[in-house]
């Protein structure tokens, strides 16, 4: 019977180390895939980023357009790429809401407030557009440039104290 007491007292101790080692694993597991979300909105964060720089670009040419045919040459681009951008940032708004951090909050607002913005510049774009380069707001290119790097600009700052809650 001491023989099975000792034989049972090994079997639970070997039983507890393997267990330890099993939770610290699984633990270990639960955090890479964190990292792997939050790697997935990173990336469909600056994925949106990168093409509403691209929007950007394009309407700023636009704007500085010399004659109609380049800006009719370019509205498709313009189109296009509006679209895209507006898909991409809702895919990223659309994965904050997963995260408890107040950054993101910051972050969402912050966003949603410069699309509002962006969205009143656009018709603004596509008002002045119509008009011959020497009846152009100029000035509309500028305020249309600062307004969208600001986006991308927000965008990069809070990514650094996001992602760090991972690393």
């Amino acid at each position: 019977s001491i023989l099975w007491l000792i034989v049972g007292t090994l079997t639970l101790a070997i039983a507890l180390l393997v267990g330890r080692e099993v939770v610290a694993r699984w633990q270990q597991l639960r955090s890479i895939e964190a990292l792997q979300d939050a790697t997935r909105f990173s990336d469909r964060l600056f994925d949106a980023t990168d093409t509403i720089s691209v929007e950007r670009d394009i309407a700023f040419a636009m704007l500085h357009a010399p004659d109609t045919e380049d800006v009719t040459d370019l509205r498709t681009r313009l189109d296009e790429s509006r679209r895209h951008a507006e898909a991409e940032f809702a895919k990223a708004l659309g994965s904050i809401d997963h995260y408890p951090f107040p950054e993101l909050e910051t972050l969402h607002k912050s966003v949603e407030a410069h699309m509002s913005r962006i969205r009143m510049l656009r018709r603004q774009i596509d008002q002045s557009l119509a008009a011959p380069k020497n009846g152009r707001d100029m000035a509309l290119a500028d305020r249309w440039y600062d307004e969208v790097t600001g986006l991308i600009q927000q965008a990069q700052e809070s990514w650094t104290p996001f992602i760090g809650h991972f690393t």
